[in-house]
């Protein structure tokens, strides 16, 4: 599940947004089976970048507040706090 969200991160640094969706969906779904609430908090923020990139803020915020739901109850605040800054700059 790590190896998929930094291969969906690397893609998304190179611009190439496809390729780091799917990683990202992959992801999600490791994620979800392995009820690794960290895991999914980042995925959630990466997919919510995505969006937003595509110029789709609606489905950014949801993304993100998937986030921020999964980044609290993991209690990272690390992983919330640029997550709660990209909400604000939609």
């Amino acid at each position: 599940a790590n190896t998929l969200i930094n291969l969906a991160t690397v893609y998304y640094k190179l611009g190439q947004l496809n390729p780091c969706e799917e990683y990202a969906n992959q992801s999600l779904e490791a994620f979800h089976e392995l009820k690794d609430l960290h895991g999914l908090a980042i995925t959630y923020t990466t997919l919510g970048n995505v969006a937003e990139k595509r110029g789709d803020p609606d489905k950014a915020l949801k993304m993100y507040q998937m986030a921020e739901v999964n980044a609290r109850k993991a209690d990272k605040p690390a992983t919330l706090a640029p997550v709660l800054q990209s909400m604000g700059l939609l």
